[in-house]
């Protein structure tokens, strides 16, 4: 996995916070297509973050 850029660090700040928000919610919030936000979550999950 390349490096967390800001937005990663942005997911996993409000992951933090509701760990059961809806990906659609998650990437309204950042600013992602849901797809892409969705992609994001599972990189940073097989990445072990």
């Amino acid at each position: 996995m390349e490096a967390i850029d800001a937005i990663d660090r942005n997911l996993l700040r409000l992951l933090r916070l509701n760990g059961r928000i809806s990906n659609a919610a998650l990437a309204a919030e950042v600013g992602l297509s849901a797809s892409a936000c969705l992609r994001r979550v599972k990189l940073l999950e097989e990445a072990g973050v």
